[in-house]
């Protein structure tokens, strides 16, 4: 299914913070780059993240046929802008980084962008027709994105133009995507982006659990998950409920928790709800 891609060098420095540190949060995560949290911090954290976690009541296409899932999912919003917001609500950058559109021209905001975008590998898990600003823009440099979503109905053929994107109609929690990362059929991503996708819309235990194993499988040494919001559908399925899908995830917090690998952080962005972050570290801490 994937074709052959090279790999990525991605050994990078953490950026130096200031000015916008001082008012925005997302920053406060620089300070646990490739740095072990004590188990102490952690507990603190997987209790941030228990709190964190709602439940939506918007429904999702499963059980229809396909082509009424690709509609169904066409009507909502999947065309959000990385920088700015539009007339469908907030940008990508104040989502997963906490970047609101009165600080993304920021010296500091503009240097923070560059360490984490440039020459990185990018995977959209459910990205829609999205980031055309991001795509096509000449300060950040991006290596590759790799957009994963089953249901993209229509997408601008100018997004690839320049052979840096590219796009395949597979769920988020579809295991071709670890297997690919695992026998280099995909290049590892240095970057993980959800936003109003996933977990979002999974119906089922067992699709929250592939997603997450999706992304630890995925992710380059030194690489970052950013999710948002933390929302889990209530409905009931003959297999599924709010709860069982909160446990699933919680399960798998636990377990996150307790390895040296990784670090796990909840933020309260400036929109409604919270974004995850989960770092792999590196081996040579």
């Amino acid at each position: 299914m994937f074709k052959e891609s090279q790999s990525i060098d991605t050994g990078r420095q953490a950026p130096e913070t200031g000015g916008a540190s001082q008012y925005n949060p997302v920053f406060k995560f620089e300070e646990f780059e490739n740095k072990r949290l004590s188990q102490k911090d952690k507990e603190l954290i997987y209790t941030e993240i228990d709190s964190a976690v709602q439940m939506t009541g918007k429904a999702t296409a499963d059980g229809r046929e396909i082509f009424e899932q690709v509609d169904y999912y066409n009507k909502t919003t999947h065309d959000r802008n990385f920088f700015t917001n539009n007339r469908n609500g907030g940008s990508v950058a104040e989502m997963l980084f906490n970047l609101p559109e009165y600080l993304i021209n920021s010296k500091e905001c503009k240097k923070y962008l560059a360490e984490k975008l440039n020459n990185k590998v990018i995977y959209l898990f459910g990205g829609g027709d999205s980031i055309h600003d991001l795509l096509t823009s000449k300060e950040f440099e991006p290596e590759l994105f790799i957009n994963f979503d089953k249901y993209l109905k229509d997408e601008d053929k100018n997004k690839s133009v320049n052979s840096k994107y590219h796009s395949y109609p597979v769920s988020a929690s579809d295991p071709s995507i670890r297997n690919g990362a695992i026998n280099g059929t995909l290049p590892k991503a240095d970057e993980i982006w959800a936003t109003y996708s996933v977990p979002f819309y999974l119906d089922s235990s067992n699709d929250i659990k592939g997603f997450f194993s999706n992304i630890m499988l995925s992710l380059n040494e030194g690489g970052t998950a950013r999710i948002h919001p933390l929302t889990f559908q209530y409905k009931e399925t003959k297999t599924d409920n709010f709860l069982s899908r909160k446990k699933a995830f919680m399960d798998i917090m636990k377990e996150l928790m307790k390895d040296s690998n990784y670090n796990v952080k909840i933020i309260k962005t400036t929109k409604e709800g919270h974004t995850l972050i989960i770092q792999k570290l590196k081996t040579t801490i």
